[in-house]
């Protein structure tokens, strides 16, 4: 695909990407078809990808959390943001893999099945503009049951 293509993005609403904003913008991922992750692209106050796992940073990712694996991010979504939003203030040609960092420290997914409604919970906070440290500590497999919970009633009411 061509950058010309690429810098088509739009959101979910239809309206297109501003390239030039600081608005993050939130990716969900499946991982395989097996799990899902979430990722939000922070410009402000710095740049950096930030990766929402529900099972939390595996333990063969150590350190201070910055250099995530492509296994866990997809390529297409590196290969978007370095094309369409090349970094600025770094080494010219530094991708966004560099700048990703696991937002997620512990597990708050304790169940086989919440992936998917925890990532929309992740969601709702970034919308809510909450840091990652503050979603990190404040998310719960508890909080997750009640997000499906209130989803589930949500959905119900809407076929009512």
């Amino acid at each position: 695909m061509q950058k010309t293509d690429m810098i088509q993005a739009t959101d979910i609403l239809g309206n297109r990407i501003d390239y030039k904003g600081y608005k993050p913008v939130v990716f969900v991922a499946n991982i395989a078809n097996v799990h899902w992750n979430l990722l939000r692209v922070q410009h402000w106050p710095l740049q950096e990808l930030q990766l929402f796992e529900p099972m939390g940073k595996p333990a063969s990712r150590h350190g201070s959390g910055h250099g995530v694996s492509m296994r866990y991010i997809p390529k297409h979504i590196i290969h978007w943001l370095d094309t369409c939003w090349p970094l600025e203030g770094h080494d010219e040609g530094l991708s966004w893999l560099a700048l990703s960092c696991s937002a997620v420290t512990a597990s708050h997914q304790f169940n086989g099945f919440d992936c998917g409604v925890a990532c929309l919970l992740y969601a709702e906070k970034c919308a809510q503009d909450m840091m990652k440290e503050d979603i990190n500590e404040g998310t719960t497999q508890s909080d997750i049951t009640n997000f499906r919970q209130a989803l589930q009633r949500c959905l119900t009411a809407l076929e009512e």
